[in-house]
């Protein structure tokens, strides 16, 4: 997977504790040292309560905001474009957060149901997702399920979604359209990355979004994203 950054070298403040809740999600608690349990959990660990890690995901959702320039060359190789979310959605994740005990808005003003792997400020530095797309559909047994394009929320920008799941009809792309979408990560590295890992859905499906701002062309990566069966984790350049 590559060499796990140590504590002094991180791009980001805290991790999310690795075990899942008694629902199945992942806990909300957080730890300085990535893949510990919480206070909590080792607490319950060490007198023999029973504790495991979170469940990896069913379907990963990767996003990426585009400037007008990019998304013109997707749509131009039959990326499809999708409107903007209902609000229903907030709602939805309100009603989701609700269901498991937690609050929406502990983390941002939008309304979430999951935890932010990587904290609130999520990671902050030169990130490349190039190799984690090569990673789910090499080794990980992952497809694309579905890609499409929608404005962001402020309109002013496009927002590239990719659904990778090991379940459902692979997506037909073009090789035009898949060789664009890999040059397009491998020429980006990206100045915020958030990961979020959302509790089981109404059917049991559980679904990590990873949503990338701040495009840096051209720049080296200084850290890259791996899904580590599920769990998330950062390493050095490879």
């Amino acid at each position: 997977m590559g060499v796990l950054l140590e504590n002094r070298e991180r791009r980001w403040g805290v991790y999310a504790c690795t075990a899942a809740t008694e629902e199945g999600a992942r806990c909300r608690n957080f730890v300085e040292t990535p893949g510990e349990f919480c206070g909590f959990h080792k607490t319950r660990k060490e007198a023999g309560g029973e504790v495991s890690f979170a469940p990896k995901p069913d379907l990963v959702l990767l996003k990426f905001n585009l400037n007008p320039n990019w998304r013109e060359r997707f749509v131009a190789l039959g990326v499809a474009e999708k409107p903007l979310l209902s609000p229903e959605k907030e709602k939805e994740h309100v009603q989701q957060a609700e269901k498991f005990g937690r609050q929406a808005y502990r983390f941002r003003q939008i309304a979430d149901s999951g935890v932010p792997v990587f904290g609130s400020e999520g990671i902050t530095s030169g990130v490349s997702l190039y190799k984690l797309l090569k990673e789910f559909l090499e080794t990980e047994g992952y497809q694309v399920t579905d890609i499409h394009l929608r404005p962001r929320r402020d309109k002013r920008m496009y927002v590239l979604v990719i659904n990778l799941s090991q379940q459902g009809e692979e997506t037909v792309l073009s090789s035009e359209a898949i060789m664009e979408l890999l040059r397009f990560l491998a020429v980006s590295c990206w100045g915020y990355c958030h990961v979020w890992a959302n509790p089981p859905a109404e059917d049991g499906r559980v679904i990590h979004t990873v949503n990338s701002s701040h495009r840096e062309p051209e720049k080296k990566p200084s850290v890259e994203l791996r899904f580590n069966n599920g769990l998330w984790a950062v390493v050095e350049p490879t």
